[in-house]
């Protein structure tokens, strides 16, 4: 069972990461309580700015736009 806390989806490896374990960490994310907030990556051309929400379910997408 993957973790909410354990999920970073700034860091490049987690796209790396074989299909069926993301697919597991959306699922995941998507039964969690509330929105996981991440920290922006850091690069070189700008400023880290405030972060970002995970919107992975359908009612926050809706609710976002």
């Amino acid at each position: 069972m993957v973790k909410v806390e354990d999920i970073n989806l700034t860091d490049s490896r987690f796209w790396t990461r074989p299909m069926d374990a993301r697919h597991e960490a959306f699922k995941a994310l998507r039964a969690a309580p509330r929105l996981q907030h991440y920290e922006e990556p850091q690069v070189i051309i700008a400023p880290p700015g405030p972060g970002y929400y995970a919107l992975t379910r359908y009612e926050d997408v809706r609710e976002a736009s």
